[in-house]
């Protein structure tokens, strides 16, 4: 999946700077300056998921 590469490099170059945490560890950040908690990422990602009635076996890892 070479499309999520450019993807993540899109985010970290014109995305996640907005966010003012150049100095942040984590890659994943809220418009807080926190990090995204896993649980957060999957329960968004279940909610897209399920109102495009995709399959549940679908995860954010497939």
């Amino acid at each position: 999946m070479g499309w999520a590469v450019d993807a993540v490099a899109d985010y970290v170059e014109n995305i996640r700077p907005r966010f003012d945490c150049a100095e942040h560890a984590a890659l994943w950040v809220t418009e807080r300056g926190g990090r995204i908690k896993p649980a957060e990422i999957n329960a968004r990602f279940v909610a897209y998921r399920d109102a495009l009635k995709l399959p549940r076996a679908l995860v954010p890892h497939s």
